[in-house]
């Protein structure tokens, strides 16, 4: 009976084990290893923000934030609608953040409302694992 026992035990040991790799591989492979954290200080992009502020209209699937970096990181962040926060939580104005994010810059397309019609690329870092302060 003691023999099953530790091969029960052995096998959750593996399996949690083996679920921390897999989010941890899933989150490297998407490129998403460097670390951030600081203080959001606005919930839309300062670059992003400009634009909107000179009559464009920017295409952002999910949000945009910037923060007052406590690493040196950037500031201004992508968050994809699909990376949900781990603390269940929305980005708001004050809160902490932590995570990581990739170092290749996601595109963000914002379109001129007027004539003539013009698009400009903001290329922002995209989070890919994410938690603020409740």
């Amino acid at each position: 009976m003691q023999k099953h026992k530790n091969i029960s035990l052995a096998f959750i040991a593996l399996s949690f084990f083996g679920v921390l790799f897999l989010r941890y591989a899933q989150v490297h492979a998407a490129g998403g290893g460097s670390p951030f954290g600081g203080r959001i200080t606005a919930t839309t992009a300062t670059s992003v923000k400009t634009l909107e502020n000179l009559n464009y209209y920017c295409v952002v699937l999910g949000s945009t934030i910037n923060i007052a970096s406590a690493n040196g990181s950037p500031t201004s962040f992508y968050i994809p609608s699909s990376v949900k926060s781990l603390t269940g939580t929305s980005p708001t104005t004050g809160q902490n953040i932590l995570g990581l994010y990739n170092k290749i810059p996601t595109p963000i397309f914002c379109i001129f409302k007027g004539y003539p019609v013009t698009v400009i690329p903001v290329f922002l870092p995209s989070i890919t694992l994410w938690g603020t302060s409740v």
